[in-house]
């Protein structure tokens, strides 16, 4: 989660929000690819994650982010997926709502974390949604600085009703992609804006009509790519995290710098 979502337009020093796998495990399923029998039992997963999100953090901070660090909590395995907790752009934070009852226990930690972040004046002002309106934060809705616009993935998590509200509150348009594959629940399993304007997107992941119906640089993901699971990035030169041996080719993207870091994920 990047709590300023603009600094990676000014130069500025990116402050992203992390909270540690101290209790991060599988153990219901919400998407295709969660097996909690796969992970019963087996104390080398849980020691995997925790080396992997170290060797994040580190990577970032070599990077010259400024990483805040939330409290893990018992029974919320997925806390550790920060980007899932808020829209924040220009010092202001929406706070989630999430769809599936499992994760609806994080919704009060996460809103007494960014209220901690206002208190110290890393942030201007924290919202709510309305009663009933679902939004699982920057895992649906992705900034898009070049063209001052959120791409906002719904169907399978996020309302549909959510982008007027976020363009009252956050003062830009938002553009709803209707998601078609579970597989591809969030929109950053599917779709990632770079900061040279470049959209990265699965199409098979949309319905029509899909990101590069707009008038958008915009380049397709190869399908045996995406399907050897999923691949979120992290920019500001440009950071990307990947399961398995596969990434995006980056090199004719014109991003400045890519920087990896090999992540497993549910």
């Amino acid at each position: 989660m990047n709590v300023h979502a603009t600094l990676a337009e000014t130069g500025a020093r990116p402050r992203l929000l992390m909270c540690p796998p101290r209790h991060f495990a599988v153990t219901y399923s919400i998407n295709p690819w969660m097996d909690p029998r796969a992970w019963a039992g087996d104390g080398q997963l849980h020691a995997d994650a925790e080396r992997q999100w170290a060797a994040l953090h580190e990577a970032l901070i070599k990077a010259g982010a400024a990483v805040e660090t939330m409290e893990p909590a018992a029974d919320r395995p997925d806390l550790v997926f920060t980007a899932n907790a808020a829209v924040v752009l220009d010092r202001k934070a929406v706070l989630s709502r999430f769809r599936h009852r499992e994760r609806r226990d994080e919704e009060p930690i996460f809103a007494a974390a960014f209220a901690v972040l206002a208190q110290r004046g890393l942030l201007d002002e924290v919202s709510a949604l309305p009663d009933g309106m679902i939004l699982e934060g920057a895992g649906d809705c992705i900034w898009d600085p070049r063209r001052r616009l959120f791409w906002l993935g719904c169907g399978f998590r996020s309302d549909v009703a959510a982008a007027p509200i976020l363009e009252r509150q956050l003062g830009h348009r938002c553009l709803p992609l209707s998601l078609a594959d579970a597989c591809f629940y969030h929109l950053d399993t599917a779709l990632c804006a770079l900061p040279c304007g470049t959209v990265i997107y699965y199409p098979a992941a949309f319905t029509p009509p899909r990101p590069g119906h707009h008038r958008s640089a915009c380049r397709a993901g190869a399908p045996h790519r995406a399907r050897s699971r999923r691949c979120r990035t992290f920019c500001r030169q440009c950071g990307l995290h990947w399961q398995h041996d596969h990434t995006f080719e980056l090199q004719s993207l014109a991003a400045d710098e890519t920087r990896g870091t090999r992540l497993c994920d549910r």
